[in-house]
């Protein structure tokens, strides 16, 4: 499930089909290396972007562009406490995306 900034209050089920490795900053090979989290003490962390190739069945709002940014809830599809965990998150990360 994702909820794009640019479409607060709105939650899109896309699947994932492939994801690439983890690197750090600047870096020319993937070596484990990942780029180092700052702590925060903000109510909303900070984000960790890791690039992943989503796809859906149906057309996306126009108001979305490449580079949207946007909050990805993963989960296993085998499991109803999963699914319900992921949908009650994504959906208060999105409500407060509408209010923040």
């Amino acid at each position: 499930m994702v909820t794009f900034d640019a479409l607060p209050g709105e939650v899109f089920p896309l699947n994932v089909n492939n994801r690439d490795a983890g690197v750090a900053a600047a870096q020319q090979f993937a070596n484990g290396d990942l780029v180092k989290m700052e702590s925060s003490n903000r109510w909303i962390r900070d984000a960790q972007r890791i690039r992943v190739n989503l796809s859906t069945n149906k057309t996306l709002p126009a108001p979305l562009f490449v580079g949207s940014r946007s909050t990805v809830t993963l989960y296993p599809t085998d499991s109803v406490l999963w699914y319900w965990l992921a949908n009650l998150q994504i959906h208060v990360i999105s409500f407060l995306h509408y209010i923040y």
